[in-house]
């Protein structure tokens, strides 16, 4: 991914305004150097006191978003809405592309906290596929 031009920056600005958007963070292969050339650009967002999204909304700020990355499709999550996997992989390799960066380290932090509460679960959850998987390969001998 590009480093973001201050033209770019000015327009996520005013999209993260116009949304009441607190964060807009990039993530994914765009910005971990693994991208294809038909990769999408991976965008997490943290509405602000409207939370409320319809569809007109969501698929307006995709294509104000779409625009500002010259067409590349976008595929977005909402911070307040994700599962600790995704909060945690939008995190660890998140670019800070619109927001504070005190609430960009507080959503870090939430992250980390909300993973760490659910590692035994992660764990049960990998043992039970374990055995699923072992009962499988004996069914198949």
């Amino acid at each position: 991914m590009e480093i973001i031009a201050p033209k770019k920056k000015s327009l996520l600005k005013k999209i993260a305004q116009k949304y009441d958007l607190e964060l807009i963070l990039a993530f994914g292969s765009q910005i971990g150097g693994k991208a294809r050339q038909d990769s999408d650009l991976d965008i997490a967002v943290l509405p602000g006191r409207s939370k409320d999204f319809n569809l007109d909304k969501y698929s307006s700020l995709i294509s104000d978003l779409s625009e500002v990355f010259s067409g590349k499709e976008i595929d977005l999550s909402f911070i307040n809405k994700a599962n600790p996997l995704l909060l945690k992989r939008v995190c660890d390799n998140a670019l800070l592309l619109s927001g504070t960066l005190e609430k960009f380290i507080e959503v870090r932090l939430r992250a980390f906290k909300y993973f760490q509460d659910y590692l035994p679960y992660f764990k049960l959850e990998e043992m039970g596929v374990r055995r699923y998987l072992k009962q499988l390969s004996y069914g198949h001998r």
